[in-house]
């Protein structure tokens, strides 16, 4: 009895270590995604701050205030990138 309650020790310490590692390696690649995320979006500001100020319709876009900190990037079906920014 006594060798069975040590194998089940170590098997419970060893599937313990397995969830910590993996739980680790999935923090690691959403700080990843979300610095590369904030990156994109800064650049996307950046962009649409020339296009806003240089563009044609800048009478349309004159009034609107955007809420940059709740942008999120998504894709659309079709796979593309998309910006998606709410307006106050």
């Amino acid at each position: 009895m006594s060798q069975k309650i040590k194998i089940l020790k170590r098997i419970a310490l060893f599937l313990c270590i397995m969830m910590l590692s993996a739980n680790c390696t999935n923090d690691e690649n959403l700080e990843r995604q979300d610095g590369n995320s904030s990156a994109k979006l800064k650049e996307t500001q950046k962009w649409f701050s020339k296009y806003e100020s240089e563009g044609e319709n800048y009478f349309l876009l004159a009034d609107l205030k955007y809420n940059w900190d709740e942008a999120k990037i998504t894709n659309s079906e079709d796979g593309t990138e998309t910006t998606i920014v709410p307006n106050n």
